[in-house]
């Protein structure tokens, strides 16, 4: 009896698994309309709502599980009352534009009888921008009425061999003209700062203008440059900064050498010692490997901050070659999670840089 017990018990937890997880089907719901376009809607204007009828075209009663959307700008109201075979039922969605500019399509998704059902409606439509403020365009108040859209110029990662130029935009929003100037805190032949125009009149907008050239450099990896701005003849208090990452220059290449080119990879690209006490000093080893089919060359290695330490077993790794890479991290006296990272700068096309990152979590 036991056995026969334990057999059907068996044989329901192998079916009921199966049934719960049956794969929901569309319904027999015709809506009026199962997509709404709003066509141009302005930011503005705030939220705009639709309502799909529908018409229960099904063999039984229709009965609303939930009803969930793929952006929490849209939001939906139903009822869970039954629609019976014939009956009209709708559901109701709102869409807030609020920071959403351009093209949009949303999905709602209607699940049903105990999720025996899955329907899908859509909503679209195009949102224009409301007027910005000032305060919106340039979020950044220095001083005597000049702002700023940013204090950082991101360039992402540079050729060795590319020019580029970023901006930061200003505004002046006093009665008064603004006299503005910049200047690198180190300045060298590649890099150039300066503002443009050097007086803002009232009302008036301008640009700081950060210009790269790293050909002919030995610069690898990140380069961070603050600069300082002068306003009126004061310098503001906050230096602003561009940032980059140099890299080969791939541009040249043929779609041969390009085929033939190294291949980098790492063993490993993260290692968390765990729980470790302050002033510890950790070592952590790594391997790069070369599976291309030319030399691999590290151009640099670059420890993100001066906790972390390294050396390399080779720089130039023939094809099928691995290179070592011991990493010593000293955690110091403050407590609490750490993260450090190397930066392998490589002449490799598909991935000019890899990182390796260490961390630990200090505590007493």
């Amino acid at each position: 009896m036991r056995y026969i017990i334990g057999l059907l018990s068996a044989i329901f937890i192998a079916i009921a698994p199966a049934h719960a997880q049956q794969k929901p089907v569309k319904s027999g719901i015709r809506a009026d309309r199962p997509t709404v376009d709003f066509g141009i809607i302005a930011e503005e204007n705030g939220p705009v709502s639709a309502t799909f009828d529908f018409t229960n075209g099904g063999n039984e009663a229709y009965v609303i599980d939930q009803v969930t959307t793929t952006c929490g700008c849209t939001v939906p109201s139903f009822s869970k009352t039954p629609v019976g075979q014939g009956e009209r039922g709708s559901i109701s969605v709102t869409f807030d534009p609020t920071g959403r500019p351009g093209e949009f399509e949303k999905q709602i998704y209607v699940s049903a009888n105990n999720r025996k059902y899955l329907d899908t409606l859509t909503i679209k439509g195009a949102v224009t921008p409301r007027p910005r403020t000032v305060e919106e365009l340039f979020p950044v108040e220095l001083t005597d009425g000049l702002r700023a859209n940013s204090m950082t110029v991101l360039f992402g990662m540079i050729s060795r061999n590319q020019y580029c130029y970023g901006t930061i935009g200003l505004a002046n929003t006093s009665d008064r003209p603004v006299n503005v100037a910049v200047k690198f805190l180190n300045d060298a032949p590649h890099k150039d700062v300066h503002a443009s125009p050097t007086l803002l009149l009232p009302g008036g907008e301008g640009e700081i203008v950060v210009e790269y050239d790293f050909s002919g450099t030995d610069i690898w990896g990140i380069a961070s440059d603050p600069f300082e701005i002068t306003i009126n003849g004061r310098k503001w208090r906050t230096p602003f900064s561009a940032n980059a990452t140099v890299i080969e220059d791939f541009s040249a290449l043929t779609a041969k050498q390009m085929e033939n080119a190294p291949a980098a990879r790492l063993s490993s690209s993260y290692y968390h010692f765990g729980n470790v006490r302050p002033g510890s000093v950790l070592t952590r080893s790594f391997e790069l490997a070369n599976t291309g089919g030319s030399d691999l060359i590290i151009r640099h290695i670059q420890p993100t901050s001066n906790a972390i330490r390294y050396t390399v077993s080779k720089t130039t790794l023939k094809k099928g070659e691995k290179a070592r890479i011991t990493a010593t991290l000293s955690t110091g006296s403050d407590t609490g999670h750490i993260t450090d990272s190397l930066m392998l700068i490589l002449n490799c096309p598909s991935t000019p840089v890899l990182e390796f990152k260490l961390a630990a979590t200090v505590q007493e």
